[in-house]
């Protein structure tokens, strides 16, 4: 019988949400990123590949996946790869620092029919946003592109870390948005070694949850020091989102995980992981995996897609998914 309930939750079980990385090239070097630098990255996934995942996962409903980088439209067929998810009914959110973004790119976004899309943007002040993404005039390529985004109809989310440097800015960027009928969601700042993983084919979880530097966070330039100033900005967060309901896309929850995580990074968060039920990601060269922490668990250049859920591997990736200790589970993956 436990058997048989397996395998029905297993038939049962698929992927509503789709994370697809284009390419790893990207035109900055975000502080927060082990990405970028212009690196021009070969034997990508090509459009006809894609043509054969976006079949997938039409297959299983799913209805919007996320298209990223390193930076999407630095990929020469990125609007003919969103044309072709939307095609299939994937509605396509791209996720980008902005950098690329000019009248062209958002007349090729409008044709499409992309109807949101996600920007970077670490502060309202210029000098804070360009350090931590690693290039001068970044903040105002932002600054430039939203509003004709806007204009287009095409729906703005901002994707904010919580830096030492940026966080007194936090509550301005914050009515910046409002008044501008613009989203914003929060990241907690996470080890880039453990990015590096997540970008590699080596994993985090073999290599002993985090087995780096666990004080790296600590002695980071860029990690909050005063816990009393953080505390006094969650809280006004939580405020206005809870009370003023204002456009904060993080869950109360999760911003109160939040508090915990900047005051104590290495402790244990007692709450479950649900990476690996219903989400998966696909790299650039067609690894797919269920969480970023861990090895991918088959290539749809070699297995469909639809067996590589279902796949031994995959089982395995799940089980240690529930026994992982890591804290990454704070980021948007889980929520």
């Amino acid at each position: 019988m436990k058997l048989f309930s397996n395998l029905h939750n297993l038939w049962m079980r698929k992927p509503t949400f789709v994370n697809i990385d284009v390419t790893y090239s990207c035109p900055l070097n975000c502080i927060t990123c082990t990405r970028g630098g212009n690196i021009t990255y070969e034997n990508e996934l090509t459009l006809e590949e894609y043509v054969k995942i976006f079949r997938a996962l039409r297959d299983w409903n799913v209805h919007e996946a996320a298209f990223v980088g390193g930076e999407p439209f630095i990929k020469k067929e990125i609007f003919s790869i969103l044309k072709s998810s939307l095609d299939h009914g994937i509605h396509p959110k791209p996720v980008s620092n902005g950098f690329l973004i000019n009248k062209n790119t958002i007349a090729e976004l409008r044709q499409i029919g992309v109807k949101s899309i996600t920007l970077s943007l670490n502060s309202l002040n210029p000098s804070i946003h360009d350090l931590t993404r690693g290039r001068s005039g970044s903040y105002q390529k932002i600054m430039d592109s939203l509003p004709l985004l806007l204009k287009n109809g095409i729906e703005v989310i901002i994707m904010t870390v919580l830096l030492k440097q940026n966080i007194k800015t936090i509550p301005e960027l914050i009515e910046w948005a409002k008044k501008r009928g613009v989203q914003i969601q929060f990241q907690i700042f996470v080890s880039p070694e453990f990015m590096f993983y997540a970008y590699s084919n080596e994993s985090a979880f073999n290599q002993g949850n985090m087995d780096f530097d666990k004080d790296w966070l600590m002695k980071s330039p860029y990690w909050i020091q005063n816990i009393k100033d953080f505390q006094r900005v969650m809280d006004t967060i939580i405020f206005l989102k809870e009370t003023k309901k204002y456009p904060i896309n993080n869950p109360i929850k999760q911003l109160q995980y939040f508090k915990i995580y900047y005051q104590t990074p290495n402790k244990i968060l007692n709450f479950k992981c649900k990476v690996g039920n219903n989400n998966l990601s696909i790299d650039p060269y067609g690894n797919v995996r269920l969480c970023f922490a861990m090895p991918p668990v088959g290539n749809v250049r070699k297995t469909d897609l639809h067996d590589i859920w279902t796949s031994t591997e995959a089982e395995i990736t799940r089980r240690n998914i529930a026994k992982c200790t890591l804290n990454c589970k704070l980021m948007q993956c889980n929520y």
